[in-house]
């Protein structure tokens, strides 16, 4: 039996998985970062609570931001897909 599938072909799900795991990243990543890096500088310094909660409130807009500018990029680079099949 002949295989009708062409040699080096992504499967269909393959780029959505890919921007869930980016986008779970954007949000993991600074949040984290900010913990462990807060908690730290709190006890290096003797300030805690405060540098652990300035840095976990400045993590969320950070991990927004990324997330916003990597789905719009998506999100263009689908409408651009779209075009080429019309």
């Amino acid at each position: 039996m002949e295989n009708n599938k062409p040699e080096n072909k992504e499967p269909w799900w393959r780029e959505e998985v890919v921007m869930f795991a980016k986008v779970s990243a954007y949000i993991a990543f600074p949040i984290i970062t900010a913990l462990i890096l807060g908690k730290y500088l709190d006890s290096q310094f003797g300030t805690s609570p405060w540098i652990f909660l300035s840095l976990t409130f400045l993590a969320f807009p950070i991990s927004l931001l990324a997330i916003w500018k990597g789905l719009t990029s998506y999100l263009k680079k689908l409408e651009d897909e779209t075009k080429e099949k019309k």
